[in-house]
């Protein structure tokens, strides 16, 4: 069974379905985490509606959610979800939201990437995306209008061509085995379009600049208070912690903000502050007002016409495979999680073997170690083991943005 409104979409949006395949046992350990460090944390820190959003839509910790049924629960207050292949083509992703349906790629970030990744993943869609989704008043009043007015302002062929740009460096940065000189250059792609649309700006430009600063690195006051709300902010626990820092730079929400140019692989320049969901909204309303004055017979007259020729691509590269090694580590996720949910069957000293493994095996995995040492914490078991974790963590975990992430949550496990 899926919503009504996945039920009726038009052919050129069903297209994009994609089916969730089967997650690795590290995937699957990199969600956990990432719900574990952040969950408390947006409990005081984002908009009430997190709270709200994660029980209405059955959220799992343990496990990466299922579509199908976030789709079934979403029914209920007349929306939907599809999981689509990462990037998409933006008219069909602002048409989706248009018709009330989020896409929530269905790829999970590498463990490895598991503070930040460049690329779409169902972390960012399917919490961060979906973490404001019992408020009627962001359905309505912000995605769904949103949708409409991607579709008003249409796509240009250097909008594609930035869009292809942006799509090929993010893939590039997310995949280990790619090149120094791969990088740079499709980096340069990315320069060069964004540089063009600077000079000349598009309708569709404006659109996604305004998206950018409220739908996915937006705070919004509450009792006085910022608050998180932006998809980018609740599925990265490292931007989580920036946004709301006090030497962090925010400012008060306006149309301007559409005048600033953004890096989708880097972390923000600065958050802007929305009074309430009105004022995201009449923001919204202001920039169409905006287009409508500047650019007139450009916008699309009939919006469903901006994604009437969008074609999904011919085929799909084949999902990544794990390498040997990449198995092997694998292995090791796997043990720590039947360890967890069948402690009468793996012995404390089990652990402390796959802790020994792991640090001989692959020195700069972290997320295993957590693991491990969340385990003996909870059996109170060999205390001079948890120490020994607690001192890798603190000591031998070189990436600058695990030490961020790991001081402050190591004291709690």
């Amino acid at each position: 069974m899926v919503s009504r409104q996945v039920a009726n979409l038009p052919v050129e949006l069903a297209q994009f379905r994609e089916q969730q395949a089967p997650y690795s046992f590290g995937q699957q350990a990199a969600w956990r985490r990432i719900r574990l460090i952040g969950h408390n944390y947006f409990l005081k820190n984002a908009h009430p509606a997190y709270e709200a959003s994660v029980k209405m839509l059955l959220i799992p910790v343990d496990t990466i959610p299922i579509i199908s049924e976030l789709d079934r629960i979403l029914d209920k207050v007349e929306f939907g979800a599809i999981g689509v292949p990462g990037f998409i083509p933006p008219p069909a992703f602002v048409g989706l939201q248009s018709r009330g349906v989020m896409p929530i790629s269905v790829d999970m970030r590498r463990p490895e990437n598991l503070g930040y990744t460049p690329s779409p993943d169902i972390t960012h869609e399917g919490l961060g995306h979906l973490a404001m989704m019992a408020d009627p008043e962001y359905r309505r009043k912000i995605i769904q209008p949103f949708g409409r007015l991607g579709l008003i302002a249409g796509s240009t062929d250097l909008d594609q061509e930035n869009y292809a740009a942006i799509e090929n460096h993010c893939a590039l940065k997310e995949d280990k085995d790619s090149t120094p000189d791969q990088l740079e250059s499709a980096f340069e792609e990315v320069v060069r379009t964004e540089e063009l649309l600077n000079r000349n700006p598009t309708a569709a430009k404006f659109v996604s600049r305004l998206y950018w600063q409220t739908v996915e690195y937006g705070l919004i006051k509450h009792e006085g208070r910022p608050k998180i709300y932006g998809a980018g902010i609740i599925s990265s626990i490292t931007e989580s912690r920036r946004a709301l820092a006090p030497d962090t730079k925010r400012i008060p929400l306006t149309v301007d903000v559409t005048g600033e140019s953004y890096d989708i692989t880097e972390p923000q320049k600065f958050y802007t502050v929305a009074e309430s969901w009105e004022h995201v909204h009449n923001t919204i309303i202001e920039l169409e007002a905006r287009l409508r004055k500047e650019f007139k017979e450009r916008l699309n007259d009939d919006p469903a016409q901006a994604y009437k020729a969008v074609r999904r691509p011919a085929g799909r590269e084949k999902r990544r495979v794990l390498t040997a090694q990449e198995m092997e580590l694998d292995a090791i996720y796997a043990g720590v999680r039947l360890a967890r949910e069948e402690p009468r069957t793996t012995a404390s000293n089990h652990l402390a073997e796959l802790w020994g493994y792991k640090r001989r095996r692959f020195p700069k995995d972290w997320i295993a170690a957590m693991d491990i040492l969340e385990e003996l914490h909870r059996r109170e078991a060999l205390p001079r083991v948890q120490e020994e974790i607690r001192t890798f963590l603190r000591t031998e975990a070189t990436e600058k943005e695990n030490k961020d992430t790991l001081e402050t949550i190591i004291t709690d496990s």
